[in-house]
């Protein structure tokens, strides 16, 4: 299984890039919807799919093993080339920025 089929193309080529830029990181992913955690840190991106887009808003919160919790990725469904909403790190290490910067970046083209 993978995205849900109600997920426009237009999002899910950009989600797969955001996850595949997080992951090539050796990061985990955590996925949550707009009322819980739907799926625990994970770098395995079959399972982040999967868990991506069951209500309106995923947020991807991403977790290194050397730096702990970096930042996390708010996704609104429906914004299509927008799809990725905002992003936010830890106001005491704001050189997660850059780093978060790096995943929009790839995952967008922008």
């Amino acid at each position: 299984m993978s995205y849900p089929d109600y997920m426009s193309a237009t999002e899910k080529t950009i989600c797969n890039r955001l996850i595949n830029s997080i992951l090539q990181r050796g990061h985990s992913i955590e996925v949550h919807d707009e009322c819980e955690l739907v799926q625990v840190k994970t770098q395995d991106a079959k399972l982040v799919k999967e868990a991506t887009c069951h209500t309106g808003i995923t947020s991807y919160r991403v977790w290194s093993t050397e730096k702990g919790y970096v930042g996390s990725m708010l996704l609104i469904h429906g914004n299509e080339e927008d799809v990725i909403s905002d992003y936010s790190w830890p106001q005491d290490r704001p050189e997660m920025e850059a780093e978060l910067d790096k995943f929009f970046e790839e995952a967008t083209g922008e």
